[in-house]
């Protein structure tokens, strides 16, 4: 007797299989196509669960054992009913995965036993759960909007992904054409539009050097309505210093700027 509680409380073991002549242990399965309809938390909606039913047992053959067990099916539906109500109401309507996913966590070891004619089978069941149609329509538009969010938001990283793309291979190569004096002429020879942004590339290029020289011959010679004296000349030097600096990218250190001393 206590071998048989051991073993009806063990349920992961090998089930004994009485030995009847040409009989050994098979396995079934069956799938109801119509779902049981189950009432959610707030009993306004139903979840439709699709179990799938595993059975176990002694029989000659697959097709035997399906014969078998089927008039046990009725009990076995009304048994899982039973179990999983209760868990239903727990979880909101538009919850069904996580039903689904708790209910098929926790059936795991759970075989429930028939016997007939000193035979015993043993079953078990997982669950495929979706909510109420009416839910899934409630649901339709909030799915609707995550998804052209998240789309264009991808949409929007692979152009900003693009444009440092062309970015960093146009000044490439606008930083190899400037340093060629052919370069503003050959440009008339490729697409216009090349033609005329980099012709506006260069203009702007030398139209700052040439600021910028006209700047610093001030400076130099002192030209304007005043000459400048030293302290003058200083800060138009490090202005120059600084608007070389700006237009080109270039760092000049402060040691550099505090240790330079006027001539003029």
């Amino acid at each position: 007797m206590t071998g048989f509680f051991q073993r009806l409380l063990s349920p992961e073991e090998d089930f004994p299989v009485p030995g009847f002549a040409g009989e050994q242990e098979q396995t079934c399965r069956f799938e109801p196509i119509e779902p049981l309809r189950l009432l959610a938390d707030g009993d306004a909606y139903a979840f439709k669960i699709f179990p799938t039913y595993e059975w176990r047992g002694p029989a000659a053959g697959r097709e035997d054992l399906e014969d078998r067990v089927q008039p046990f099916m009725g009990r076995a539906r009304r048994t899982v009913v039973h179990v999983l109500r209760p868990i239903a109401r727990t979880f909101h309507p538009h919850k069904a995965r996580d039903l689904e996913a708790a209910v098929n966590k926790r059936r795991d070891d759970e075989w429930r036993r028939f016997s007939e004619a000193g035979r015993d089978y043993w079953y078990t069941f997982s669950v495929r759960a979706e909510p109420d149609d009416a839910v899934q329509e409630q649901l339709r538009p909030y799915w609707e909007a995550r998804i052209k969010a998240e789309c264009d938001h991808e949409l929007g990283l692979q152009r900003a992904r693009q444009a440092d793309q062309l970015t960093r291979q146009w000044s490439t190569v606008f930083d190899s054409l400037e340093q060629d004096p052919r370069a503003a002429h050959a440009a008339r020879l490729s697409g216009e539009e090349f033609a005329a942004v980099f012709g506006s590339f260069v203009g702007n290029r030398r139209d700052a050097v040439r600021d910028l020289l006209s700047l610093l011959r001030d400076a130099v010679h002192g030209h304007g309505e005043a000459k400048l004296g030293p302290s003058e000349y200083t800060e138009a030097w490090d202005q120059a210093l600084r608007a070389f600096q700006k237009q080109y990218g270039l760092k000049v250190a402060e040691s550099d700027r505090e240790g330079r001393t006027p001539q003029g």
